[in-house]
Parts: C-alpha cells; structure tokens; sequence
C-alpha cells in the first residue's frame, strides 16, 4: 500500500508538473507574441463580418498600439467596424472596400499603404454557396465566385503584400496566415465547388512555405462550424449538406475561432 501512495504521490507531481510547464510555455509564447508585434501592421482580408471582425476585434484590444488594416467588399460594415476599433486605442485603423479576388483591388491597396510594410497578412476571404455542379445545381457563375474566394482572393493578397514583407522583416519576420475549412482535407457531396477551391488553397500555402524565406512563417488555421457566424444565412441550402461527421468536430463561436487565429 505505501509504495502505491507513493506512486500516486509522484504520477500527482509529474501530472502537476507538466500543467504548470505548460502553462508557462503558453504564456512566454503568449508574452513574445504580443511583444514583437505590438506597433506591427497587421492586414485581414474579408473583415467586414463573421470571423475576420472578431478577429480584427481581437487584435485591436491585444494590441493598441498596432495598425489595423481590414479589407472586404461591403464598406458601410468595414466603416461601422473602423468606428467602434478606434474607440480608446492610440494605433490607426485603416479600412478599404475592394475584391480580394480582383488582383487590381489589391495592388491599389498596397500602393496606398506606400512604405508601410506588412508584419502579419490574414487570408480570410471567403464565399461560397455549397451545390453540386454536377447536378445542374450552379451555375458557372456561381462556380467561379467559390473559386475567386478564397482561391484567387489569398493568391492576389500573396502578391500584393509578401514582397514588401519579405524586404523588410529579414530580421523579425513576417506571418502569412491562411483561415481554412475541413473542407480542404475532407471532400463531401453537394460542396464541388467550395471543396475544389479549399483543397487549392491547401496548396498554396504548402507552397509557399517551401518558396519563402524562413523568416515568413507561412500558416493553416482549420475552423469548424462557426455557431454564431452569418456564413450559412448568406449561403442558404448549404447548412443542410454538413457532412455526417461534422458534430466530431465540434462547433465554435467566432471569438474561439478569432482566438484560435490569433494564437496561432
């Protein structure tokens, strides 16, 4: 009986042992992040809504002092959005209607920003509304907006903001982020489109982590179903196609998904 008291007594010690190294690891990783990047600019495509205005919130709060730069097609929400981020924080916050996936948009952007260099790029942009193209179900139409976003949409803002970024972060380096579904290592029925599109994306990011230097950290950040996101309200008929093992997943609200992205 002592040598099993002991035995817990010391499984006790390691188990407490390993929580608190844990989380003393998360917080020095968590201190370094905000450390570095405190007066970083930070760009986030497809910000107007959903995820990318929570984690557009998220960074605002964990880093004042940091520029905002948030990106989407709808300028009257981005506007709504700038406004309430301005609110008690000394860093700028900088808002532009434009296509994510028309690389001209882009290009016009960056130009904008002038010498402002890019520490953190958020790939958020996303439409899409799940059907079957095989089924005559979409259009040709409505097949290219799913490819445009995120296809076109991440490599277009790869264009417009890697270079500056790779010239001036040689020393503390940059992070280009991907926001992914499941739907780029899983394929189900009745999502061709959006599937097709989310499997390119993978691909882009693997890469470009191979092609960049290794101070830009090239990133997948896989999200499953958002809760409280307006995704399945602007794209009706899709919620019904959920694949079966979509409740594996889980679900998430669009504050753990913006923590998720951020503490990457």
């Amino acid at each position: 009986m002592e040598n099993i008291h002991a035995g817990l007594i010391y499984g006790s010690s390691l188990l407490l042992a390993f929580s608190l190294g844990r989380i003393f690891l998360q917080y020095n990783s968590s201190s370094r992040f905000l450390s570095r990047h405190k007066n970083s600019t930070i760009v986030i495509t497809g910000a107007s809504q959903g995820v990318g205005a929570m984690i557009a919130k998220t960074l605002a709060k964990l880093l004042p002092s940091s520029k905002l730069v948030m990106l989407a097609r709808t300028e009257s929400l981005l506007a709504e959005l700038a406004t309430e981020l301005r609110k008690n924080r000394p860093g700028e916050v900088l808002y532009f209607s434009c296509d994510c996936s028309k690389s001209e948009d882009l290009s016009a952007v960056a130009e904008k920003l002038g010498s402002s260099s890019c520490d953190i790029v958020i790939a958020n942009a996303g439409v899409g509304t799940w059907k079957a193209i095989f089924e005559e179900e979409a259009n040709a139409t409505e097949t290219m907006r799913c490819i445009s976003a995120p296809l076109l949409s991440t490599l277009h803002t790869a264009h417009a903001f890697l270079p500056g970024m790779i010239r001036h972060k040689s020393k503390e380096g940059g992070v280009f982020l991907c926001v992914q579904s499941p739907a780029s290592r899983i394929a189900w029925p009745g999502a061709t489109a959006y599937t097709s599109a989310r499997w390119g994306l993978r691909g882009i990011c693997e890469s470009l982590a191979v092609e960049l230097p290794q101070h830009v950290i090239v990133s997948e950040v896989i999200l499953s179903e958002i809760k409280d996101s307006e995704y399945f309200t602007n794209n009706p008929g899709s919620y019904e196609r959920l694949p079966w093992i979509a409740p594996l997943f889980g679900s998430l609200s669009s504050q753990d998904a913006a923590n998720a992205v951020v503490w990457r």
